[in-house]
């Protein structure tokens, strides 16, 4: 505590003085608890015998009979705890009052003052009521209010201490009734999204929604036929069926996946929902339903071509085509994208079942996602020849996808270009040609290397390849193995041993570079380079092969050369030279083991 004090002196210097009552510094105060009155006794009343009722049965949810919102502090005195959350309202009917108390508020340094009351639709809002000064009460009736129906609010009340510090401190929520409740039931696995139908027949799910502004205790729901027969097929769902409660099962959530059911198919299901709010309120609702409909496999795509997932539109071979494929369905588990097989065919004319297949008719390939058509005779440069898939899911119906075709007989020779180990120079120029632009980077044939230092980085760049189809795209790896070993050139065409840089699609590029590469000494490595042109073809060139040196050259003897002065050995260190403008070295036997 402070004492405020005043002196009064005048000019004889005599004083007088005077002292203020004592002063205490506090701070705000310490909020309290506020709780939400019944203002409809009967309604109340009603209230706590649907929470006993829920209680008794297990309206937790959880099956031991208690409920465990009665019991939610750790003083062990549910009693106590019961007689709060009853009193404490959570939805009342009337839209014109709210009835209200509080405790607990205190400020150790100070007394309570005075109190004012809120309602808004927030916690510490005023939307509803403006704060109203009720003096020194700890309950108030709030009336003249306008509340909607389906509506939430807070009551807030502020405590104010000596000094005009204040705390606040809000209601938990009030809800408005309104009934029926609006509320909405989506058939299908995706939450809040409906499905018409769907192909499995061992699982189904719904999720819904329920606006009560009162709080939901818990949902029951139930599947059953369009004609009303209960469709769940659990021990508990059969024995409440009998017992003649008409099989509804508990949930916490608004969503529910039940995957113990047999679903027929062609069969139309609904889900039944209704959810209990705290007042004990029941609201029902269902969904349009859901059909059982086993549909045909999701397709996927179809390319021509050699090359895996890469579609041609031209291609030298008559007598072969080629064609991969993305895997049809999914993995979902849904039976109707369960790929049992896969089943190609070749044919001419696209557009009808039998086009499709009268160049080979449809085949088992089982699970393959490529195939090979070889032997055929097709007509070069006439008109497309198109590979169809059919897949077939495990409800035996089938997707066919037909590839948009390939034309052959365009082939043409590529001529390739020389691949060089190591990088290409790179000059510069600027791009204006007077010096005030920027620079372009052009790149000049460097020499090819045949040794490097570096057993982590490897590089080569190459001249372009030319075939009058036009290049498509290259591919490049590097491998130990030597293209000298092969005997014949089909042989060099089909190697795919990259053990160093596996083979990879480099667009159009002619310079590639592969950094993290283990590289070993004495070693020579060769680079492979595929030209690739329109009509599916391609050609192989390959470098004369780089080899790791990790050995520095050795020198036998470095000097200069220079006179000698009369009487001195050139054994001597120091010579001697007339001329100061030039020096002339020599380097005897210089040489390297692993390289030149």
């Amino acid at each position: 505590r402070y004492v405020v004090s005043v002196a009064a002196i005048n000019g004889a210097g005599e004083a007088a003085r005077a002292y203020a009552t004592t002063t205490k510094l506090t701070g705000p105060p310490t909020a309290g608890r506020v709780t939400i009155l019944p203002v409809d006794p009967v309604f109340h009343q009603q209230q706590a015998a649907a929470a006993a009722a829920a209680a008794t049965e297990g309206g937790d949810g959880d099956g031991d009979g208690d409920d465990d919102v009665s019991c939610s502090d750790t003083d062990g005195d549910c009693e106590d705890d019961n007689a709060d959350v009853a009193d404490n309202v959570q939805c009342q009917w009337s839209t014109r009052r709210i009835s209200v108390r509080w405790d607990g508020f205190a400020d150790p340094g100070d007394a309570i003052v005075r109190y004012a009351v809120s309602v808004g639709v927030t916690p510490g809002g005023h939307h509803k009521r403006a704060l109203q000064d009720v003096g020194l009460a700890t309950n108030v009736t709030l009336t003249e209010l306008y509340l909607l129906p389906g509506e939430q609010v807070w009551v807030t009340v502020r405590a104010y201490n000596g000094v005009g510090d204040f705390v606040s401190a809000s209601s938990e929520v009030l809800g408005i009734i309104q009934y029926p409740v609006r509320a909405h039931v989506w058939d299908g696995f995706a939450y809040g999204r409906d499905a018409q139908a769907q192909a499995r027949t061992t699982a189904v799910a719904a999720s819904w929604r329920f606006d009560d502004a009162c709080p939901i205790d818990y949902y029951e729901w139930r599947l059953v036929r369009m004609d009303g027969e209960l469709a769940m097929d659990t021990a508990a769902a059969a024995a409440e069926d009998e017992a003649g409660v008409g099989g509804w099962e508990r949930a916490r959530e608004d969503r529910v996946v039940d995957e113990s059911v047999q679903l027929e198919n062609g069969a139309r299901y609904r889900f039944e929902v209704r959810a209990r709010n705290r007042a004990g309120m029941w609201s029902v609702a269902r969904s349009d339903g859901i059909t059982i409909a086993w549909l045909p496999p999701v397709g996927a795509a179809v390319f021509d071509g050699r090359l895996n997932m890469m579609d041609i539109d031209k291609q030298a071979d008559v007598d072969t085509l080629w064609a991969s494929w993305d895997h049809f369905g999914d993995d979902s588990g849904d039976p109707s994208n369960t790929i049992l097989y896969y089943e190609v065919a070749a044919g001419s004319e696209p557009s009808s079942l039998l086009g499709i297949q009268d160049v080979v008719p449809f085949r088992n390939v089982s699970m393959a996602t490529a195939y090979v058509f070889s032997g055929l005779s097709l007509t070069p440069r006439e008109h497309p020849y198109h590979v169809s898939v059919r897949a077939t899911n495990a409800v035996g119906l089938s997707t066919v996808v037909t590839s948009n075709g390939v034309t052959p007989g365009f082939g043409d020779i590529i001529q390739p270009g020389r691949v060089s180990d190591g990088l290409p120079f790179l000059s510069y120029e600027r791009a204006d040609g007077n010096g005030t632009g920027g620079l372009n980077a052009t790149t000049s044939r460097a020499e090819d290397i045949d040794a490097q230092v570096s057993s982590t980085m490897l590089a080569a760049f190459w001249d372009p390849f030319y075939t009058r189809e036009g290049i498509e795209f290259y591919e490049w790896g590097v491998s130990h193995v030597s293209p000298y070993q092969f005997k014949d050139y089909q042989a060099l065409l089909d190697f795919d041993d990259f053990d160093v840089v596996p083979l990879r699609r480099v667009s159009a590029s002619t310079t590639r570079v592969a950094i993290n590469v283990t590289l070993e000494a004495q070693i020579a490595y060769f680079v492979y380079v595929r030209g690739w042109n329109n009509a599916g073809q391609y050609n192989v060139s390959v470098s004369d092969g780089v080899v790791v040196d990790d050995t520095p050259p050795s020198v036998d003897e470095l000097a200069f050369e220079a006179s000698l002065p009369p009487g001195l050995h050139r054994s001597l260190r120091v010579l001697y030279t007339k001329d100061s403008s030039q020096l002339t070295m020599r380097v005897d036997n210089v040489y390297a083991e692993a390289s030149d």
